[in-house]
This record gives structure tokens, C-alpha cells and sequence, in this order.
């Protein structure tokens, strides 16, 4: 067995020894499974660093450390971070590893950050989409590639196309590809298991980005977040029909929309307001006001 690895009994003591349980609210369920970490250890590139978030109990980071250049591993509990430094400091101390107990989405402290950098994480359901968009908004340039851990459903609306595509689809496609490494990671992966299935994600920024389209990355999300606010109503009831191109149905829902249709309506919606826009309505001003802020 590899020492950096964990068994249920080994977490359950230590838990016991912070007299504290798992925290579902943080999605505390600890990967205990060694074929999953060693799949996801294979991917990375040892010369580029990585950035863990949700270090947990060091099932990734230690391995992670044995093999890249530099890594460093977020983890917002602090009992958790104890246990974690508890495990550092009891092997062989590695200079290439930085541990921080912060919040991943809250710390403003970016020289913390490689310049260039691999992502890995095990992500929480309730924080995964509000990570993944900082990484897109804030921190596109630093990072080229992802391994993700997240709840099957989430995957799947991700990899959807039309005509059942969903926010995150056309949320990524601009910029990213993503594949699926391993469809179904089974919750005795785990401990203690989740309530639900998980898959393996990889995030790959699409190379040749015309970097007019990476100043667009923000209001292309709003946009997005907009279209698919109610995802079961006709597009006719979301946006007005009057910045609706022509070539568009206007009784489709958003995810029948092709990629170049919602490219099409995001051009539409972002062009700049008229001198003469006095027959335009209360409804259009603000639309294509809030693409363009």
C-alpha cells in the first residue's frame, strides 16, 4: 500500500483524535480509492506546478508533491489543515509543498499563486460552479489545464450539447474542451461514501483563443446565465423578441440552440446602443446594458 495513502479506519481515527465528524456542508468525503490517484497523478506534467483545491487530508497533494516541481493545496477547514500539516510533518518535509488554510474563493492574496499552473480538486457540489468560474474570469491566463472530481450530474450537463445543452455547456465551449476521464467513480471511492455517483473530468483551454474573445469571458457568462435563467421556457420569453436575429427560432428552448446561434444572439445583444435608440424598448436598453458592463 502506498504510504501516503488512507484507509476508513486510519480517517475515522483521526477524526476521533479532533473529536469532530466529517462536514457535509464541505463536502468532507475523502478519496480513498489508489486507482483514482494514480490516474489523475499521471496526468500531470512534473514541470508544471499545481494548485489543489480542497486539500483535505492530503490524499492528492502528497503524491502530487512526490512528483511536480511545486504544489500548492488550499484547504478552508481548519481542523482539516491541522491533520494535514499533522501528515506533512511526519514524513520527509518537502520545500516544493505550500500549504494554506484559506478560502480558495475569498483570498485576495494572488502572489500565492504560480504564475502558470495545472488544477486539480475533488470539488463540493455547492462551491464547484463558483470555483470553476473564478478560475475561468480571474484567473484564465495562469492555467491551461483541470482534473476535476464532481458529481456525476454535473459532468454530464457540462459534456451535453444541443439540443439538451445546458448553462455549463455553452458556459465552457468558447474557450474549453472537456473529456471525460472516468464516467463513474462509485461512492466506496470515498469515505465516508456520498450519496451519489462522481466522474473525472479533464478541462483543456482551447489554444488559438482570439484574445479579443478572452475581454469577452465575463459578459459572455452573464449572458449565458441570463438565457438559461429559465431553461424550460421558449427563448421568445427570455430575451426580447425584437434583439432576436431572424435566423433564429424564436420558440426554441436554450438548449436546442446550436453554438453558432448563441453566438449569433450574444453578437446581437452586445451591440452598442443607437444614438437614435428611442423606439427601443425599457427591456432591450437593459439587456444590452448589463452585456456590455
Amino acid at each position: 500500500m502506498d504510504p501516503n495513502s488512507l484507509t476508513p479506519s486510519q480517517i475515522k481515527e483521526m477524526f476521533g483524535l479532533i473529536k469532530a465528524q466529517p462536514q457535509k456542508r464541505l463536502g468532507q468525503n475523502f478519496l480513498i480509492d489508489q486507482r483514482i490517484i494514480e490516474r489523475i497523478i499521471d496526468n500531470l506534467n512534473e514541470a508544471v506546478p499545481v494548485v489543489e483545491i480542497g486539500a483535505g487530508l492530503g490524499a492528492l497533494t502528497f503524491p502530487i508533491a512526490q512528483k511536480v516541481k511545486q504544489i500548492v493545496a488550499w484547504e478552508i477547514d481548519p481542523q482539516i489543515f491541522r491533520l494535514l500539516q499533522q501528515r506533512n510533518e511526519t514524513q520527509d518535509p518537502r520545500p516544493n509543498l505550500q500549504l494554506i488554510n484559506a478560502d480558495f474563493l475569498k483570498k485576495q492574496n494572488e502572489e500565492l499563486m504560480p504564475q502558470q499552473f495545472a488544477v486539480v480538486g475533488s470539488l463540493p457540489y455547492r462551491s464547484s460552479a463558483a470555483i470553476i468560474h473564478k478560475l475561468i474570469t480571474e484567473l484564465y491566463e495562469q492555467w491551461a489545464q483541470a482534473w476535476f472530481i464532481l458529481q456525476k450530474e454535473v459532468v454530464g450537463k457540462m459534456v451535453q450539447g444541443p439540443p439538451r445543452a445546458s448553462y455549463w455547456f455553452h458556459a465552457l465551449n468558447p474557450w474549453y474542451d472537456v473529456q471525460v476521464q472516468i464516467s463513474r467513480i462509485a461512492p466506496s471511492s470515498f469515505w465516508p461514501p456520498p450519496q451519489v455517483d462522481s466522474a473525472l473530468i479533464e478541462i483543456s483551454r482551447k489554444e488559438a483563443v482570439d484574445p479579443k474573445r478572452i475581454e469577452e469571458i465575463r459578459p459572455w457568462l452573464e449572458f449565458i446565465q441570463r438565457l438559461f435563467q429559465f431553461p424550460r421556457k421558449q427563448i421568445k420569453a427570455v430575451i426580447p423578441v425584437e434583439m432576436i436575429p431572424e435566423s433564429i427560432d424564436i420558440h426554441k428552448r436554450p438548449g436546442a440552440l446550436t453554438n453558432s446561434e448563441v453566438e449569433e444572439l450574444f453578437q446581437s445583444m452586445k451591440e452598442p446602443l443607437q444614438r437614435d435608440d428611442r423606439h427601443q424598448t425599457k427591456a432591450k436598453r437593459e439587456v444590452i446594458q448589463n452585456i456590455r458592463n
